[in-house]
């Protein structure tokens, strides 16, 4: 799992919590979200068919939020965030119109991955 993807789609997820089908236009052409920081607001618009104002707003705020420690934050509160590049996903939700981006869980993160009895 890409940690700097996680973070980025972390951050974008808290400013915009919008699912998947929503985001997937910003991810066509950048699949891990490496360049959203130097997208214009007008590009923003255009590529989420959204209103300028609106992606306006949503670029000052994700500029914002960049850089918080969400994976740390998240752990402090026992919170883990499953993004849908997880191979912990479930697959059935991969399948629906519109799967979340990311699952908030929390507790015991690593029982996700114990074997099943």
């Amino acid at each position: 799992m890409n940690d700097e993807f996680t973070q980025r789609l972390l951050a974008l997820h808290y400013v915009y919590p919008k699912p998947l089908n929503r985001l997937s236009p910003l991810m066509k052409d950048d699949p891990d979200l490496e360049y959203l920081r130097f997208r214009s607001p007008v590009d923003l618009a255009e590529t989420m068919k959204i209103p300028l104002e609106k992606a306006n707003a949503l670029k000052r705020s994700y500029l914002h939020y960049a850089n918080t420690p969400f994976l740390k934050i998240y752990g402090q509160q026992q919170i883990c965030p499953l993004v849908y590049r997880d191979p912990l996903y479930p697959s059935s939700l991969q399948e629906l119109i519109d799967p979340p981006a990311v699952l908030y869980l929390k507790g015991d993160c690593a029982l996700l991955d114990a074997p099943e009895k």
